[in-house]
């Protein structure tokens, strides 16, 4: 039996008329988050990587939640050497043509490492991978984004120009510094001090790792 001939895969009205239900589907289905993308400060191209990286611009946007993993999940619980670990993982859905409107003007898709404020959780949770060609290829044309995340812990990054009045009460908990736009070091918790290494440049008598 072949294909229906009431939708042409190559019409453009066909194809808007899914995207528009895509989009009330989400709507209609799914929950507000806040997507905040990441910008790294004095990006090293050799490296792969910033001097310091900024979190800013967040935007409330619909996403479709297709699952949730939390700690009671056995299959997902992480054995290490210092006991059992618990790694919550969601996996989001939303749509291009949404997500296209919200962040015109900052950024074209979403990235690895953009962080997602999950009122649902009161927490944050990092992209960790950006799947472009999700679930099939309707009418000849991808509609979706989906975004597998797992709980985003601070390290130190800056905030800056955030609008939500809760992902600012939950910034406030973290070490002070984290809403700093300057590059400064975030770390001024004397609690949470960084441990230098020691570095040998002399073999000195009064250095005990003299060779005799």
């Amino acid at each position: 039996m072949s294909t229906s001939t009431y939708f042409n895969q190559a019409y453009a009205n066909t194809q808007i008329l899914y995207d528009n239900l895509v989009v009330e589907m989400i709507k209609n289905r799914g929950l507000d988050v806040y997507y905040i993308p990441q910008t790294p400060i004095n990006y090293d191209e050799i490296l792969g990587e910033g001097e310091q990286y900024v979190y800013s611009n967040d935007k409330q946007i619909e996403m479709y939640c297709m699952n949730y993993y939390g700690p009671w999940d056995n299959y997902n619980n992480i054995f290490s050497k210092f006991g059992v670990e618990f790694s919550d993982s969601v996996k989001f859905v939303v749509s291009r043509t949404r997500f296209e409107e919200e962040f015109e003007g900052i950024i074209n898709l979403p990235r690895e490492k953009d962080i997602i404020y999950f009122p649902l959780l009161r927490n944050f949770m990092q992209v960790t991978e950006v799947v472009y060609d999700s679930v099939s290829l309707p009418i000849s044309k991808f509609y979706v984004y989906e975004l597998k995340t797992s709980i985003w812990t601070y390290n130190g990054e800056l905030f800056s120009n955030i609008s939500n009045p809760e992902i600012l009460s939950e910034i406030a908990k973290f070490p002070v510094g984290a809403t700093d736009t300057e590059l400064t070091i975030p770390f001024d918790n004397p609690e949470l001090e960084i441990e230098r290494p020691i570095v040998i440049d002399d073999l000195t008598e009064n250095n005990p790792y003299k060779f005799d």
